[in-house]
C-alpha cells in the first residue's frame, strides 16, 4: 500500500503538471486574442486596436528588437490589415426601384422600339455609373479612393461611356416631340450632379431632384414607344409626384424616430392626405393621378401612423408594393 505522504507528493505533482498546462492553454487564448483585432470603418479607413486598447491605424509601426513590426493586429482573413475589395454597386437601395419599376411598366406598355430601348439602357448605365463617380470624388471616404481609384476609373469610363453612346444613338433615332422630352428629363440629371458634387445628394431636397431625374427617364421612351408627348410628360408627372411623397415620408419616419410629432408633421399628414384624396378622386380620368394615387396614399399613411426607424426595411417594401400596383393599375388602363 502506497504511504500517505507519497500518494499526497503524486497527487501534487499531478496538480503541478495540471496547473502547468491550464497556464499554457491560458497563454495560446491569449496569442490567439492577441491576433484578433476590432475593424472600425470610419471614412473608409480601416482603425484597429493596438496591444493596450488604443485605436491606430493598419498602417502605423513600431520598432521592436531593431526591426520595424505594426503595432495593429491584423484582422483575421485580412492580411495586413487591408480592406476588403468594396462593391460599386450603388448603395440606394430605393433608387433602383425608382429607375426600374417605372423602365419596365413604359416597356410593357407599349411594344418597345430600338429608340425607347437604347434610353432606357443608356439611363440604366448612367445610374450604374454614379456610384464609381462618388467614389473618384471622394466621397465615399479617402481610403476607399485611394485603393479602388483603378477599379472605379474602370467602371466610370465603362458604364458612362456606354450611357453616352447609347444616349445619343437615341437621340438621333428619338422623334422630334420624344427629343424634347429627352432633353426635359437631362435637367434634373444635371442637377442630381451638381448636388453630388457639393455632397448634398442625401438631403430632402437632393432626394426629391433625384426622384425626379430616375423617373424622368420613362418619359423618352413611352414617346419613343408612340406614346403621345402629352401623355409621357403626364406619367413622368404621376411617378415623381408618387416616388417624391414616398421621401417625404421616409424623412419623416426618421425624424420622428428622435422625436415626438411637430407642425411640420401635422402639415405634411394633412396635406398628404389631401393630393391623395385628389388622386383617387381624379384617377379614372387623370393618368397622373392614377401612377400617383398608390404612393401619395402611402406616404400619407407613413406620415399620419409612422412606424419605428428600425422598420424601415419593411418601409421600403411598402414603398415599392405600392410603385408596383401603380404599374398594374397603369398597365390595366
Amino acid at each position: 500500500m502506497e504511504r500517505p505522504a507519497a500518494l499526497a507528493g503524486r497527487q501534487l505533482d499531478q496538480a503541478g503538471a495540471d496547473l502547468l498546462a491550464a497556464a499554457g492553454g491560458a497563454e495560446l487564448a491569449a496569442q490567439e486574442l492577441e491576433a484578433v483585432a476590432v475593424r472600425l470603418v470610419r471614412d473608409g479607413d480601416l482603425i484597429l486596436m493596438d496591444d493596450v486598447g488604443r485605436p491606430c491605424h493598419a498602417a502605423e509601426s513600431t520598432e521592436l528588437h531593431g526591426r520595424s513590426r505594426s503595432r495593429c493586429a491584423s484582422p483575421v482573413g485580412y492580411a495586413n490589415g487591408a480592406l476588403p475589395r468594396r462593391s460599386l454597386w450603388p448603395r440606394e437601395h430605393g433608387a433602383y426601384f425608382q429607375l426600374a419599376i417605372p423602365l419596365v411598366v413604359a416597356l410593357a406598355w407599349r411594344a418597345p422600339r430600338i429608340a425607347g430601348l437604347a434610353w432606357a439602357a443608356a439611363a440604366c448605365l448612367a445610374f450604374l455609373a454614379h456610384e464609381p463617380l462618388l467614389v473618384m470624388l471622394g466621397h465615399r471616404g479617402a481610403r476607399m479612393r485611394s485603393s479602388e481609384a483603378g477599379r472605379a476609373r474602370n467602371h466610370l469610363t465603362v458604364l458612362g461611356g456606354g450611357a453616352v453612346a447609347l444616349g445619343g444613338a437615341a437621340l438621333v433615332l428619338l422623334p422630334p416631340a420624344a427629343r424634347s422630352l429627352a432633353a426635359l428629363s437631362l435637367a434634373p440629371v444635371a442637377a442630381v450632379v451638381a448636388l453630388a458634387w457639393r455632397r448634398s445628394e442625401h438631403t430632402l431636397v437632393g432626394e426629391l431632384v433625384a426622384a425626379a431625374a430616375l423617373t424622368g427617364a420613362v418619359a423618352p421612351v413611352l414617346a419613343a414607344d408612340g406614346a403621345a408627348p402629352g401623355a409621357a410628360a403626364a406619367i413622368w408627372l404621376g411617378w415623381a409626384v408618387g416616388f417624391g411623397a414616398s421621401v417625404v415620408a421616409v424623412h419623416r419616419v426618421i425624424a420622428r424616430h428622435k422625436r415626438a410629432a411637430s407642425w411640420l408633421d401635422m402639415a405634411l399628414a394633412v396635406g398628404l392626405a389631401a393630393v391623395a384624396g385628389a388622386c383617387l378622386a381624379t384617377a379614372a380620368r387623370s393618368v397622373a393621378s392614377l401612377v400617383a394615387a398608390p404612393l401619395v396614399t402611402t406616404a400619407a399613411v407613413l406620415v399620419v401612423f409612422p412606424p419605428p426607424a428600425s422598420r424601415l426595411r419593411a418601409v421600403g417594401v411598402a414603398i415599392a408594393a405600392s410603385a408596383g400596383a401603380a404599374g398594374v393599375l397603369l398597365l390595366a388602363r
